[in-house]
């Protein structure tokens, strides 16, 4: 009997259908109650939370932490653990309670960015956790946000904003009910209830989601470090521009030396080169974060004083030898990452968490990136194509498209020559031309990596482990060249195997990621940037003469196309492949169809080319 009540509270504790989902991550969030209020110029936020810890999976998620600024407060109401029976076994005391300055990466120099953290863990499972914690924030531009995205379902979620009477809000949402809005003489209460059911991450998968909840709230008008509005786009960047407007002053001895590399040069596009690579010979990227770190720059005066900044400042500064030389330039918000964020054009609001700069020139938009010592000359790169920025200027602001990449700013060209003395041993060489994400990843490697690792990598990039490499080079013909040429050569085992009257000869394949079968994909596929591929493979199979070779393919696809065509001559064999994939949003609608191509090419690709033998 007693060992039936044991179970019994187990199942209590642990809602029913803890089949699915939960055993992947072995913690679930049974309930979350956040409160915002706004009064009096601050925002406070409290988030009261229950949580299940399934078994020693969910360990992962006892630890809690909880960044804030300078001049803010963080206070932990409550925190304990109850056992599988309700019991109290565990309440966190103040000294349990550490703190830490932030900082954002190893290039930080200085944040006055803090974190106040915490763990809870217990020894026998399940066990549940509960903790409540306020913020309070001196300054805020948003008023609420609901994106979970993490890996713990939430049962019960409800998310609460009290704002005073007449206090304007802006808001957006997605698969979330609206609101309950209850008004008084003392304002007005907003209320949401949601649910979030994680899923297993897909390849490529749009960051749009047709079942997670989001909810984006601002006010009408802020005031940090000056008074800004979310009224427009406009508007908004003109709260940007009066933040960061009268930095740009530079001393006598920066302009001395302006005007000596200047001199006598009268194009502008030309100028505008000569600074941008100033710009990276001199100076680094180290972030500082102190007071409005987060959005207002330092001044020019300080990059030249100190040779280092973080995007802002930088950015600053080059705009500001350009203002000098007499060249139009904006400081431009923008937003870096991989992948290509989503964008409300409709919800102006702070979208953004990267500077760059725009220079307009004879009809065109130069994009600098001013972070990036190995960035060349109007390259914005593949973390900040294909999406909106917001160019800011003292009247006049607008957004702007950074171009995104095509085809060709994308074409890797491998060109592979097999030698096989006998089918057991070979030696290749591989000469690539990179662009694109591989152009910035292998620049990456040779300016930053040690030799060791560049080694490693280098040894599986095309072969795999079974390469034994005896040379290699990365070369880069000029700083504003957007590619890089790689040489790689080694032994490998042997390439082919005689079987009766047939060659089975090994593919160098091509990289793609298997996707999911139509059945099993939940989410829309998002390309960022095209994939353009050209493979040339030059077989030499020990003097055996060849006499037929493969069908040529060529596949055509909305979503991208894929060719290979063979030649022989005596005892060579040439491969010419080409695979383009385009960049885009697939709707689940499409997805069986660009599945069907994708997969059609992997298996190709994956292989082997079979020869009659004469």
């Amino acid at each position: 009997m007693k060992i039936l009540k044991i179970l019994t509270a187990l199942i209590l504790l642990v809602p029913a259908y803890l089949t699915a989902q939960e055993d992947i991550v072995g913690c679930i969030i049974d309930s979350k109650k956040t409160y915002v209020k706004i009064a009096g110029g601050r925002r406070t936020v409290t988030d009261s939370v229950e949580m299940t810890v399934l078994d020693r999976r969910g360990e992962t998620f006892t630890t809690f932490g909880f960044p804030y600024s300078k001049g803010d407060r963080v206070t932990v109401n409550y925190a304990y653990i109850s056992d599988a029976k309700g019991n109290v076994v565990r309440k966190l005391k103040n000294s349990d309670i550490s703190e830490t300055q932030y900082t954002f990466d190893t290039g930080t120099l200085y944040s006055d960015e803090f974190t106040k953290y915490f763990d809870l863990r217990h020894n026998t499972y399940p066990y549940r956790i509960s903790y409540s914690v306020t913020h309070t924030y001196q300054r805020f531009m948003n008023a609420g946000y609901i994106s979970p995205g993490g890996r713990c379902d939430i049962r019960d979620g409800k998310y609460t904003i009290e704002v005073p009477a007449g206090y304007q809000l802006k808001r957006t949402s997605r698969n979330m009910a609206e609101p309950v809005i209850k008004s008084d003489a003392n304002g007005d209460r907003y209320v949401w209830k949601y649910k979030y059911e994680y899923a297993k991450p897909e390849v490529n998968q749009s960051p749009v989601s047709d079942s997670d909840p989001y909810l984006e709230v601002r006010p009408e008008n802020f005031v940090y470090g000056v008074a800004g509005s979310y009224d427009s786009w406009e508007s908004f960047a003109k709260w940007a521009w009066d933040l960061n407007s009268g930095l740009d002053k530079l001393p006598a001895d920066e302009t001395a030396r302006i005007d000596a590399m200047l001199k006598g040069v009268t194009d502008n596009r030309e100028k505008t080169r000569i600074l941008y690579h100033y710009l990276q010979d001199r100076n680094r990227y180290i972030n500082v974060s102190v007071k409005l770190g987060g959005f207002k720059s330092y001044p020019a005066e300080y990059v030249c004083a100190n040779r280092f900044g973080d995007c802002k400042a930088l950015c600053n500064y080059m705009r500001a030898i350009l203002k000098y030389a007499g060249i139009e330039a904006y400081y431009t918000l923008a937003y870096l990452d991989s992948q290509v964020p989503y964008f409300d054009e409709d919800f102006p609001s702070n979208e953004f968490n990267h500077i760059i700069v725009t220079v307009p020139l004879d009809g065109e938009t130069l994009f600098l990136e001013c972070t990036n010592k190995n960035s060349p000359f109007g390259y914005p790169g593949t973390s900040n194509q294909g999406r909106k920025a917001l160019a800011t200027k003292q009247s006049g602001s607008c957004l702007v498209d950074v171009p995104a990449m095509t085809p060709a700013q994308t074409e890797c060209t491998y060109r592979f020559n097999v030698k096989c003395p006998d089918d057991r041993t070979s030696t290749i060489s591989l000469d690539a031309e990179l662009r694109g994400a591989e152009f910035e990843h292998f620049v990456f490697l040779a300016n930053r990596a040690n030799r060791n690792d560049v080694e490693i990598y280098l040894r599986n990039y095309a072969f795999g482990k079974t390469l034994q490499m005896t040379g290699y080079k990365i070369d880069r013909p000029h700083r504003d060249t957007a590619f890089v040429n790689l040489h790689i050569e080694g032994t490998n085992p042997g390439f082919y195997r005689v079987f009766g009257q047939a060659m089975m000869i090994d593919n160098i394949s091509l990289a793609i990621p298997a996707y999911e079968a139509p059945g099993v994909r939940k989410s829309e596929v998002q390309i960022d940037f095209p994939q353009n591929d050209v493979t040339v493979i030059e077989y030499e199979l020990d003097g055996r003469k060849l006499t037929a070779v493969p069908k040529d393919i060529s596949i055509e696809s909305p979503y991208g196309s894929y060719s290979a065509v063979f030649e022989v001559a005596d005892s060579k064999l040439t491969v010419t492949k080409n695979l383009i994939i385009y960049a885009g949003r697939i709707p689940l609608a499409e997805y069986p169809e660009f599945y069907d191509f994708v997969s059609r090419v992997r298996n190709l690709e994956h292989s082997k080319y079979q020869i009659p033998m004469p």
